[in-house]
């Protein structure tokens, strides 16, 4: 009885974990909402972002096409193994930052493109590897940093980047900035540099600047 109980809980935690999102927009916008009730470090206490994100939804903030590869792309994280939070909340996020500050969908498309192929990569995906290029991209768009450890964090000036996807490589190009590198009570700052992140493999190379 015991064996059977336990077969059964298995079957319905598998059944929860690959159930896909309805691909008709308006139902989807309401049956994923209910995914970010939660939202850690994400907003103040973590505090819902449902209503947030079902006005953002239900605007034209949007085209029809835009949507449903959004759509596609949560049921492809969903059938990999991602969670509401922190994956589904962050990838939320991270769309809605990029429409509001009114950066080219097509950087976003690029962004896209690099989760996809993570995604397809079979054995060699990892989740864990997956959320923390999400926490990466999304600290990067609220608050210009690009790189963070335990000692030391660096923060470019100013949010002005061109993403590129080219042979299976994400990278992040900076033109004209200011890099400002913080360790302890200690900063130093780098004028007008420019320089390519790769935020996955964690390496910036950069190009001229001053120091001051």
């Amino acid at each position: 009885m015991k064996k059977l109980f336990l077969i059964l809980a298995i079957s319905l935690v598998s059944m929860v974990t690959s159930a896909q999102f309805t691909l008709e927009p308006t139902k989807f916008g309401k049956e994923f909402a209910q995914q970010l009730s939660f939202t850690g470090d994400i907003r103040k206490d973590g505090a819902s972002m449902q209503k947030e994100f079902l006005t953002f939804w239900q605007s034209d903030s949007l085209t029809s096409p835009q949507r449903d590869s959004f759509i596609r792309t949560i049921n492809m994280l969903q059938s990999k193994g991602c969670k509401p939070y922190p994956d589904f909340v962050r990838l939320t996020d991270i769309l809605m930052e990029f429409k509001r500050r009114g950066y080219d969908y097509g950087q976003y498309e690029k962004f896209e493109k690099t989760l996809l192929d993570m995604n397809a990569a079979g054995r060699k995906f990892r989740v864990n590897d997956f959320s923390e290029f999400l926490q990466d991209m999304n600290v990067f768009l609220r608050k210009r940093v690009v790189a963070n450890n335990q000692r030391t964090k660096w923060n470019v000036s100013k949010l002005d980047f061109d993403f590129s996807y080219d042979n299976g490589k994400f990278l992040i190009k900076f033109n004209n900035i200011d890099l400002i590198g913080y360790q302890d009570r200690d900063s130093l700052k780098l004028y007008n540099t420019s320089g390519v992140l790769d935020p996955r493999a964690k390496t910036w190379i950069g190009k001229g600047g001053t120091l001051g």
